[in-house]
């Protein structure tokens, strides 16, 4: 798929049908990823690569269309259990609001700091805010201050 690239050492078989795979999210701006927003996605994916944890790389367009079926977030053939978004603090509206719906339903999503306050216009904005309370009262939901702190968190969530 266009959109998903390997940074971990699981199979593909293993990828597509594990929901316990680890989805980063790529949040981009006019196509590209912001210069900040760069630096600490590689930093995550690196963290979850030193970590053993199979992970990919998604498109933020691509997450926001995915479906969520339980605690899982369905993108294309590929199933995650686990969803971080590393370093975005502007995100489209229609990708915060799947992730809340996959964190409602009991998935495991973590924000590496900075997380998202801000939509594409005031009035995403205004919508990402009002959706904020409801999204922390999710049981499995962390803001992490680096990357480095992001895979004590997501073991302790698949186990």
């Amino acid at each position: 798929m266009g959109d998903l690239r390997s940074t971990g050492e699981a199979s593909r078989s293993e990828r597509d049908c594990r929901p316990t795979a680890v989805a980063v999210i790529r949040v981009s701006a006019l196509g590209r990823p912001a210069p900040a927003q760069t630096g600490v996605l590689r930093q995550t994916c690196a963290a979850l690569a030193q970590q053993r944890l199979p992970c990919e790389t998604v498109s933020d367009r691509a997450a926001a269309k995915g479906r969520v079926d339980g605690g899982t977030l369905v993108v294309g053939d590929h199933a995650f259990g686990c969803v971080v978004v590393p370093g975005a603090t502007r995100v489209p509206l229609d990708l915060f609001r799947t992730l809340c719906r996959f964190a409602v339903a009991g998935g495991c999503l973590a924000f590496v700091e900075p997380a998202p306050m801000f939509g594409s216009s005031p009035q995403e904005t205004e919508a990402i805010a009002a959706l904020w309370p409801g999204l922390l009262d999710a049981k499995r939901v962390a803001r992490v201050a680096t990357a480095d702190g992001l895979p004590v968190v997501i073991r302790r969530w698949l186990t």
